[in-house]
């Protein structure tokens, strides 16, 4: 993501450290802002501010975009398992799409992504059903009805 916006004039702003932060800064572009480390109460701020956050990893469960949706922001995601079951497309479902996917990592897959991000017609409050899902007391209701029928 950080050589791919070397050609794109969206500005990026990068969240965390980790062991290639380095790297990741020394070949970034102007439009990309590393931001290290930053407490939560800061992160909140950054999330409530960006069109959309992206999540360019394939991990099998995360946070993030989960984080992102509970505040009512979009997610750019890479197009993998994990995220398909966090997210829903807004290609899929207009109404109450909480992500845009992109299915690999190049230019035009990205900046077509970021695109549909921008020119998408979200709703925060249907985004944030989404994140919903994913609460604990759900998980807890869910649970004892699936043990009631045991």
């Amino acid at each position: 993501v950080i050589d791919i916006f070397r050609h794109l004039s969206f500005k990026l702003r990068v969240v965390g450290s980790g062991s290639q932060l380095k790297s990741l800064s020394d070949r970034a572009s102007s439009n990309v802002k590393f931001l290290g480390f930053v407490q939560d109460a800061d992160l909140v701020k950054e999330i409530l501010r960006c069109t959309a956050v992206i999540f360019p990893s394939d991990l099998e469960y995360s946070l993030v975009p989960i984080e992102a949706n509970a505040l009512g922001r979009p997610v750019v995601a890479y197009n993998s398992a994990a995220a398909r079951e966090l997210l829903i497309d807004v290609n899929s479902d207009s109404e109450f799409g909480s992500a845009v996917f992109y299915d690999s990592f190049d230019k035009s897959d990205l900046e077509s992504a970021l695109n549909k991000a921008i020119k998408s017609d979200w709703k925060p409050e249907n985004i944030k059903l989404n994140a919903n899902r994913f609460d604990p007391d759900v998980f807890k209701v869910k649970l004892t009805e699936i043990l009631g029928e045991i």
